[in-house]
């Protein structure tokens, strides 16, 4: 749905990401164990839960929660009949809370870091895949008339390392297994009357018209070099929904090279991570114009 004439419209694409480090195909059931020494054991039931919550949204793969962080994980498959074992070897948090003053305004900001190392081990212990460092990282931002109120419009120290480590059990789980994502791009319909008229066969999948226009436009020299820097990022995004990701870097390019702006840079570098994955998983864009 577009909502407003000054907005600019978004496709949406959902794309299946390749698994950055592939599970063996006899690999089903997955113990997960902690043993990051005595860190709070709230947060690493929050790292837990992460994990077994994006792992069940692939339908190949289970996890169950182990307590039996004293075996060895030979000894861990062996007592709970699972194919691996993935440990959580260390866990470690650190926040920050800054206040600055803008005008008649305080504003507190925190920033927060939770990291870990992950082993994935099978059934004979013999190490699948290790995650050195890994961390997810946040801010959080509050405003009030005092330094003491912006900071009580923080959430509390615990609620944002707690939501960072349910993040850095997702993380691990979608580096092992392939994850559904769903991504916004914009597409431009101002700055020229045939990016315009293009809207309505781009709405209604006529392709071939809409990437006509926009190569009107695009090819135009009497048109501005933004009209045209535009022209040249809906022809990307129509190559993206294709699947066709040298074409769509190409005319990205070119259309940073016209116009160069933070967004459309922002959209080079998307195109050539998605250019990256691809090259691992072969698998159609289904896309959903609003």
């Amino acid at each position: 749905m577009l909502v407003g004439c000054s907005c600019i419209p978004h496709a949406h694409l959902t794309v299946l990401n390749a698994a950055e480090h592939r599970l063996p195909a006899h690999v089903e059931q997955i113990s997960v164990v902690t043993q990051s020494g005595p860190t709070d054991l709230a947060l690493q039931r929050s790292v837990v839960r992460g994990f077994v919550a994006a792992i069940e949204r692939d339908d190949s793969v289970t996890a169950i929660p182990s307590s039996r962080s004293d075996l060895e994980p030979r000894a861990i498959c062996a007592a709970e009949g699972t194919d691996a074992v993935l440990m959580l070897t260390r866990l470690q948090t650190r926040w920050a809370t800054h206040l600055t003053e803008e005008g008649q305004a305080h504003l507190a900001r925190r920033v927060a870091v939770v990291q870990g190392d992950w082993t994935l081990y099978d059934a004979q212990g013999t190490p699948l895949d290790e995650a050195v460092d890994s961390f997810t990282a946040g801010t959080w931002d509050g405003q009030a008339g005092s330094p003491g109120t912006a900071k009580e419009a923080l959430p509390a120290d615990q609620d944002t390392v707690d939501e960072l480590a349910f993040s850095l059990g997702v993380a691990y789980a979608k580096r092992i297994t392939s994850s559904v994502e769903d991504v916004r791009r914009p597409y431009f319909v101002r700055g020229d009357p045939r990016l315009a008229a293009a809207h309505l066969p781009v709405r209604s999948g006529d392709w071939q018209r809409a990437e006509g226009l926009w190569r009107e436009v695009a090819n135009d020299p009497g048109a501005s070099a933004r009209a045209r820097s535009r022209a040249r990022h809906n022809l990307a995004l129509a190559h993206e929904v294709h699947g066709n990701f040298a074409q769509a870097i190409r005319e990205a390019s070119l259309a940073f090279a016209l116009h160069p702006t933070e967004r459309v840079q922002r959209y080079v570098d998307a195109l050539e991570a998605r250019s990256a994955w691809h090259r691992r998983l072969r698998f159609p864009v289904v896309d959903d114009w609003e």
